[in-house]
């Protein structure tokens, strides 16, 4: 545990707990020192049911994939040849410009929560002057256009069908 009352200090060390992220940017050093014995014990009882976790999760990605096929401008997960995908999250992409940060804010408004799908590391602070090789375009073009929709255990058929939706609603 660590005290201040040293303002500068305090974001610098929630900073660094968190990845060096601050708010949706990643801006310096950080990691992930987490973990408690009690989560330990919990993430032990649940190696125990994974398999069925895993399974309700893949029927659930197959529903988002036949739901978002459906809808322009979005292109659903795809799996690759000879992998199994667990869907720790679901992610796909909104393949016109600026389209993804207002289905994010449609979702949001409903207090529905989204992420960015994933991040392009040479574009967040951090990493601005760290030597790169080629234009990294995919990357960017990933960072701006990927989206990440809810996925759990307890989600329904009518959970996903609402979601998708509000997606349509915003690309149509």
């Amino acid at each position: 545990m660590i005290t201040t009352n040293n303002k500068k200090l305090e974001e610098k060390i929630r900073s660094f707990k968190i990845f060096g992220k601050k708010g949706t940017e990643f801006v310096g050093d950080g990691t992930n020192y987490k973990l408690s014995d009690i989560q330990s014990a919990v993430g032990v009882a649940q190696m125990r049911k994974i398999e069925k976790i895993i399974r309700k999760r893949i029927q659930q990605a197959k529903i988002y994939n036949e739901l978002l096929s459906k809808i322009d401008l979005i292109e659903p997960q795809r799996q690759t040849q000879n992998s199994r995908h667990t869907y720790q999250s679901y992610t796909c992409i909104v393949k016109k410009q600026g389209l993804r940060d207002k289905i994010m804010k449609k979702l949001s408004q409903k207090n529905i929560e989204s992420q960015i799908g994933t991040y392009a590391l040479h574009c967040l602070p951090v990493f601005r002057k760290t030597s790169k090789i080629g234009r990294l375009t995919n990357s960017e073009f990933l960072y701006k256009n990927s989206i990440t929709l809810p996925l759990h255990e307890e989600f329904s058929v009518e959970d996903q069908n609402y979601i998708c939706s509000l997606v349509k609603n915003v690309v149509e």
